[in-house]
């Protein structure tokens, strides 16, 4: 298996213990929703390969990036008010040294220079969705835009790719990060469960050094910022600080791995989605639709985000 790139998105824990059945993910429309300001009701966003977006729910559907793709869109992530959303351009084919990120609804088209050695994997909203920061995988360097101030990062710290067979052998080694709600800090997450606090974000715990069956493959913060979820490709979800485990699919056969997890607004629970676009909700979280089973097949999804 080649690289096997993270969402953000916008966190849980390997072998939790409590299971919830979610509800079974059935066909949705590919996204065919009007465009428009985002509503109150819960909703979210899923992302594939090829800068496809889909809505569900009174998540609304602002455009996609199918045609400004140029060899594969990892990253994915919502503005801070929720009324748009960026796709990120792991590599643009044209110029590995620049880094685009493809904007629809109240998200600016973003292209910052690239010398990190590597592609960018995710990407964290300001509270005003006019500005954020990309996070490179590979190295854990981090590049702020627009109004997004640079809290440091982990360049330093964690080198290049790593090792997880059966899940590859080319994998960057962080796989997603969070912005605290003021816009002060952030989070980022390695696939060994270890967690990265800057700025005003605090540390409530990881699961570096703790044995894990995956990798983790994502990290969501709880709406408060006080605590935060990591979820893994295996499904298992692990909550720290006031995220409330709500459930997970670990342990549990999966289609195809988990890649990402994004947070009910409401603060009582959470979304996670498999490469194969199925989705499962937990706590609070309502299901509202998913790309499972969807004929034809779409490309591999890579990330997942909440509306309003």
């Amino acid at each position: 298996m080649g690289r096997i790139p993270r969402c953000v998105a916008t966190i849980g824990l390997v072998g939790a213990t409590a299971v919830l059945a979610p509800a079974a993910s059935v066909p949705a429309p590919t996204g065919t929703v009007s465009a428009g300001a985002a509503t109150p009701g819960p909703g979210y966003w899923l992302e594939s390969r090829d800068g496809g977006v889909f809505a569900f729910g009174d998540a609304p559907f602002l455009g996609s990036a199918t045609q400004q793709c140029t060899l594969e869109c990892f990253g994915f992530g919502a503005t801070g008010d929720a009324n748009g959303y960026w796709v990120v351009d792991y590599y643009p084919a044209y110029s590995p040294h620049v880094t685009n990120l493809y904007g629809f609804g109240d998200a600016a088209d973003v292209s910052v220079a690239n010398d990190q050695g590597g592609g960018a994997t995710a990407v964290a909203s300001t509270p005003s969705g006019h500005g954020g920061w990309i996070l490179y995988g590979q190295h854990g360097a981090v590049v702020p835009f627009g109004d997004a101030k640079w809290y440091g990062d982990a360049s330093m710290i964690h080198p290049g790719i790593t090792s997880w067979p059966p899940y590859g052998s080319d994998i960057d080694y962080f796989s997603g990060i969070a912005s605290t709600p003021d816009g002060g800090g952030y989070w980022l997450v390695g696939i060994d469960g270890g967690v990265f606090a800057y700025g005003d974000a605090s540390f409530y715990g990881s699961m570096g050094g703790q044995p894990l069956n995956a990798p983790v493959a994502g990290i969501a913060r709880t709406p408060d910022g006080h605590g935060y979820w990591l979820v893994s490709y295996d499904g298992g979800v692990f909550a720290f600080g006031d995220a409330r485990f709500a459930g997970s699919m670990g342990g549990k056969t999966l289609n195809a791995i988990m890649i990402g997890i994004a947070a009910d607004p409401g603060g009582a629970g959470y979304w996670t989605v498999a490469q194969d676009g199925g989705v499962f909700a937990f706590g609070d979280a309502p299901f509202l639709g998913s790309m499972a089973n969807h004929n034809p097949p779409i490309q591999p999804v890579f990330g997942i985000a909440a509306s309003g």
